[in-house]
């Protein structure tokens, strides 16, 4: 646990998915799933067939339970795509193939970074990765939400837990990072902190979507896909220096 989690690297890292979370959520969340959380803690309110306070604390409520299930989501989705990648980063006979691993996931993360920054070809590329990825979840993924989202507000746990598989460029790309820490915990850990960061865009999109512009939430997108593409270069540079000691 303490070699996957050693160094200033690591605690830079899950800072720098923070930021991506934060700068994600307020740039490009609130317009894929701001609606929905919206919904859901709209129809919190009127179920609750209560006024003032006790109402405000039956949609708060609401929110820290559909948020809560989708941070559950995110972690145990990096925590198994970090195990995944420790398989290819035993250390020792397989040290070289790590590296390979860490080229591999730099270029992708790079990729992924330009196009999340609208670069032409590449933004249309990873459109289509999107929405190939929603086209083949559409089916049992809008049936699964359809029954949640009418099941009430008990529902928002399980519901925030389902919305953590949506396809997201920025959600995809720490994904992407979180199988190159080869570590369960460093990978859960970083989409934990990108969860974290994309909370309050969400949870506050009433007040947010008024308060940022379609200019000011360009900007942020654009700050999210610089981080993810400096991630990238990381990679790629402990490829080529063999850093595998200061590795989480």
């Amino acid at each position: 646990m303490g070699a996957a989690l050693s160094g200033p690297f690591t605690v830079a890292v899950l800072w720098a998915a923070l930021t991506v979370g934060l700068a994600g959520g307020f740039g490009h969340c609130i317009a894929m799933c701001g609606p929905i959380v919206a919904g859901g803690g709209a129809l919190a309110g009127v179920t609750a067939q209560e006024p003032g306070r006790r109402r405000a604390a039956h949609v708060g409520l609401w929110q820290l339970a559909y948020h809560s299930g989708r941070l559950l989501t995110y972690t145990a989705i990096g925590a198994a795509l970090g195990g995944l990648g420790s398989i290819a980063a035993v250390r020792g006979a397989l040290g070289p193939v790590q590296q390979v691993m860490w080229l591999v996931v730099g270029n992708i993360m790079i990729f992924m970074g330009l196009a999340i920054a609208g670069v032409p070809l590449l933004a249309r590329f990873g459109r289509s990765v999107e929405e190939r990825y929603a086209s083949l979840t559409k089916g049992w993924l809008g049936r699964a939400y359809s029954a949640l989202a009418t099941s009430g507000p008990g529902m928002a746990f399980p519901l925030g837990m389902l919305m953590g598989l949506m396809p997201c460029g920025f959600l995809m790309s720490i994904e992407v990072y979180a199988v190159g820490t080869g570590s369960a915990l460093a990978g859960g850990l970083t989409m934990l902190a990108f969860g974290v960061g994309t909370v309050p865009a969400l949870a506050g999109f009433g007040a947010a979507g008024g308060l940022l512009g379609p200019r000011a939430r360009a900007w942020l997108i654009y700050i999210g896909a610089a981080i993810v593409v400096g991630l990238g270069v990381l990679y790629i540079a402990r490829a080529f220096t063999g850093g595998m000691a200061a590795m989480p």
